[in-house]
């Protein structure tokens, strides 16, 4: 009968010289005056069984047996049996003092075969190995699929399992990282002070506070350190000791694998932010701010004079791995970050030396398309090649033409420049906005340029999003563009007066740089020109090709400002009748009209200049500064 269990590597056989022996031939009686020191002599102990009889009390006397057992440890005997009377048991100190230190423990009986003990520690080995297997089974199922956001918990679970023990991870700041069994953490207050000394680098004597048994791992290669510590309500057997030590090991893997983890973490945050802040420089013009910036990300990334703005959309989920082609299929020679104002987006900037070049033949506009064709559901879209300095101008295109791919789920056709008014009107178009936005030309550049680039995300996006396109706070946003509307005497809440900004901001670029005084014409002038009502008329043309409930419909919902009910009203249908047509229009006319990044500016000025919408301020010009 065995007594106690252990993880102690067995020899691989018995001594055939010992097995040829009978019990009955060898017990020695460890009492009177045989002393315990002649054992350390008996140098043929190693790797054999050891016999005695259970006589003279030495059993139940603690010291006794633990000089004994630490000496058998020390010749790592294969097992102890001790003869005991027939229906008597071994005494219950001897059994605790086997198992803490690992020492298997038999019963026999005077006359029992060597043979007979050998297959009895033969079978407790057998049974120890198999007990051994399935516990690194259990502990390499919690590794195999490599660290997990979980790993430190399951090796917690695994190890409190394991010993049978309270476990705790505690965290360099001195607080636990997890228990188990949960809401334990409060039955190693006695040991909280070692726990302490422990996590400043030092290491304290006697780890076994009240008798307690207590194991205790500083975990990492510098204070302050993880700690793990194991709490068991009896002595440690080694098989515990083994599980502790492995299961330490493993977790300052886990745990230097959670930080390198978020490291990288840390690194890929970082540099999106800094994309991102590269995106948000080239949105306000500032092209020697981003440059600089991008060198960090990719050198030279920028130095084209040119660039282009692709958009690709993908379904929910799909944005990190879609990054991540972009990332490896890119080799940095574009800029590919997330959109700040669409979870499901990305934006990428085509730097390029030919505004001429053909898209098709581009090698990034190819991979572009092949990581586009990679998935379904995906939609790319871009705007024109523009000098770098007006990269917002290639992002709004896109914006535009991703919106109605999305509206159509047609990729057949990207959106021209030949089909937005500013690009129609004559020279006299940049006289008109100069006109209109005097006040903020006149401002120093530190501070005009900020109200500037902030109105022209905001007359395109609500307030929420261009907050997240500029990367700023809704507050300041609101704070900017106040202080703008009120410069320029212009009420963005009215739909009108948005759209008018919109076309001057717009226009923005080509003012000339001569303050020769010259007269700017007004909005009703510019419209009137043969040119943009040629434009005008082809551009609402899409509107009677599909049904003439859509013209009526767009045309009343811009006269009431965008409005849905009172469009409804006016119109004698029911408000979701008006939704309906509205995205209709939107697939036919390739504009978004209603939501995010919405564009009315083309048909709220196509139908003025048929004469099919009064506008308001058509014919408002601001008096001329005499610098001018």
């Amino acid at each position: 009968m065995v007594h106690g269990t252990t993880s102690l590597r067995f020899a691989d056989q018995v001594s055939e010289r010992a097995a040829a022996r009978t019990v009955s031939g060898v017990w020695t009686t460890l009492d009177g005056d045989r002393t315990w020191g002649s054992l350390a002599a008996a140098t043929g102990l190693r790797d054999l069984l050891v016999a005695v009889r259970a006589e003279g009390g030495w059993c139940a006397d603690p010291h006794r047996a633990d000089v004994l057992l630490r000496r058998l440890v020390s010749l790592r005997a294969a097992a102890l049996a001790v003869a005991t009377r027939q229906g008597s048991r071994i005494s219950p100190v001897l059994s605790r003092q086997a198992a803490r230190y690992g020492i298997p423990l038999l019963t026999a009986t005077a006359g029992m075969s060597w043979q007979r003990l050998a297959q009895d520690v033969s079978d407790q080995r057998h049974r120890e190995d198999l007990h051994r297997a399935d516990r690194l089974g259990e502990l390499l199922d919690v590794l195999r699929h490599g660290p997990r956001p979980d790993t430190v918990q399951r090796l917690t679970d695994w190890l409190a399992d394991a010993t049978g023990a309270t476990v705790a991870l505690v965290g360099p700041a001195g607080t636990p990282i997890t228990t188990v069994p949960a809401g334990s953490w409060p039955q190693l207050a006695g040991a909280f002070e070692m726990i302490a000394e422990i996590r400043a680098g030092g290491s304290p004597a006697v780890p076994d506070p009240g008798g307690v048994p207590l194991a205790l791992h500083a975990i990492g290669p510098r204070a302050p350190h993880h700690v793990l510590a194991v709490m068991g309500v009896q002595p440690f057997a080694r098989e515990a000791r083994e599980s502790i030590a492995q299961a330490a090991g493993l977790f300052a893997l886990a745990l230097q694998s959670q930080q390198a983890e978020a490291g990288r973490t840390h690194a890929r945050a970082t540099q999106n932010a800094l994309k991102l802040a590269v995106f948000q420089l080239l949105t306000v013009g500032e092209t020697d701010g981003a440059r600089r910036c991008a060198e960090a990300i990719s050198p030279g990334l920028l130095d084209a004079p040119n660039a282009t703005v692709h958009l690709l959309e993908v379904p929910p989920g799909e944005r990190d791995q879609a990054e991540r082609e972009c990332a490896g299929r890119l080799h940095g020679k574009a800029l590919a970050l997330r959109c700040p104002a669409s979870a499901d987006r990305l934006i990428v900037v085509e730097p390029s030396h030919d505004r001429n070049s053909a898209h098709e033949a581009d090698t990034l506009a190819r991979v572009l398309r092949q990581i586009s064709a990679d998935g379904p559901g995906r939609l790319l879209r871009r705007g024109t090649t523009v000098p770098v300095a007006e990269t917002a101008r290639s992002h709004r295109e896109a914006s535009r033409a991703l919106a109605i791919a999305r509206l159509r789920r047609d990729q057949s056709a990207d959106i021209g420049p030949s089909s937005q008014l500013a690009t129609v009107l004559d020279g006299r178009a940049a006289h008109w906005a100069r006109n209109l936005l005097q006040p903020l030309l006149q401002l120093p550049p530190e501070t005009r340029d900020p109200l500037t680039s902030t109105l022209r995300i905001f007359v395109r996006f609500p307030g929420a999003q261009a907050a997240n396109v500029l990367g700023l706070h809704r507050h300041t946003v609101t704070t900017r563009t106040a202080a703008a509307t009120t410069l320029l005497g212009l009420d963005l809440g009215n739909a009108h007066t948005r759209a008018l900004l919109d076309l001057a901001l717009q226009l923005q670029s080509r003012i000339p740089p001569s303050t020769a005084a010259r007269a700017a014409p007004t909005l009703a002038e510019l419209l009137g020109q043969p040119a943009a009502r040629a434009w005008a008329r082809e551009f609402l043309a899409r509107l009677g090709h599909d049904n003439a409930d859509l013209r009526t419909t767009v045309q009343t919902w811009l006269a009431c400002h965008g409005n849905v009910g009172h469009s409804a009203e006016r119109l004698g249908v029911h408000s979701q009748t008006v939704r309906s047509r509205l995205r209709r229009a939107e697939q036919v006319l390739r504009r978004r009209l209603v939501g995010g990044a919405s564009s009315v500016c083309d048909p709220l000025f196509a139908f003025a200049a048929l004469g099919e919408l009064e506008l308001e301020l058509a014919d408002w010009t601001r008096p001329e500064d005499p610098a001018h």
